[in-house]
């Protein structure tokens, strides 16, 4: 293996934050996220993903492939809580069945 490959792997952030994470348990330390850095944490997760997608979209192109994975994953994004929500209502009330499969 080449070991620069290695290096700039191991020094990528999100390894480093493991190791950080790892080295926190081990130490039995009480180290904690300010609350409001989760959140901040989600929204640019999101946007990250979004963005790197749709940049991705837009250099390929729309092709029947592409056209027929997103409209499997809107109609996924419809079904999913519908019939979660029938199922979930038999044990659950109605309103506490429709917060879950929402």
């Amino acid at each position: 293996m080449n070991s620069s490959l290695i290096l700039s792997n191991i020094l990528n952030p999100p390894v480093l934050f493991f190791f950080l994470g790892m080295l926190a348990i081990i130490l039995k330390s009480d180290l904690e996220v300010p609350q409001p850095l989760p959140k901040l944490f989600s929204l640019y997760l999101l946007l990250a993903i979004g963005f790197k997608g749709g940049h991705e979209l837009a250099e390929s192109g729309i092709n029947t492939e592409i056209a027929l994975t997103l409209m499997a994953a809107i109609f996924m994004a419809f079904a999913v809580p519908i019939y979660s929500f029938f199922l979930l209502k038999v044990k659950l009330y109605a309103h506490n069945a429709a917060a879950i499969s929402a």
